[in-house]
């Protein structure tokens, strides 16, 4: 972890700020430390190099996360966030959102460039607005043009 990166969590944790951002820090993976700021609200650790969110599980009161250009493949970490509206997953690996349909809170996910093959799950998200699935290899992203809900889509 670099000291930038401690510093900002230690100053979040003293302070217990709602918001943190670890973004172009040059991380591999999320520092330890990170799960313990369960009061977070908002969250970005975009344009590091990570790959596994495992650590992000403990941290169910985010509604605002950014995890854009990074090497995330796995978003299952994700399944008890309850709260999360914005998800931001762009430039990843990620090939399977399946685990993102339990979240009904969901109101915006920008999720282009990675390597989505299907995205029918979203379907159940009630809230959902905004949808972001382009230069993904979708099978059929016209299932999800007539989501009620939905207002801007991008396939």
């Amino acid at each position: 972890m670099t000291q930038v990166a401690q510093e900002k969590i230690a100053l979040c944790q003293e302070k217990q700020l709602p918001y943190l951002d670890l973004s172009s820090l040059g991380l591999t993976q999320i520092p330890p430390e990170l799960s313990a700021l369960v009061w977070l609200e908002r969250l970005s650790l975009s344009d590091n190099q990570i790959t596994d969110i495992s650590m992000l599980a403990s941290l169910t009161k985010i509604h605002k996360l950014s995890l854009s250009h990074n090497q995330i493949s796995d978003l299952s970490p994700l399944s008890n966030h309850e709260r999360l509206k914005f998800l931001f997953i762009q430039h990843n690996t990620i090939t399977d959102i399946t685990t993102l349909s339990t979240l009904s809170t969901l109101k915006k996910i920008v999720a282009h460039d990675n390597q989505i093959q299907n995205a029918e799950k979203l379907l159940s998200l009630p809230h959902l607005v905004y949808l972001d699935i382009s230069r993904n290899p979708v099978n059929d992203p016209n299932s999800l043009k007539n989501m009620r809900t939905l207002k801007i889509f991008k396939a």
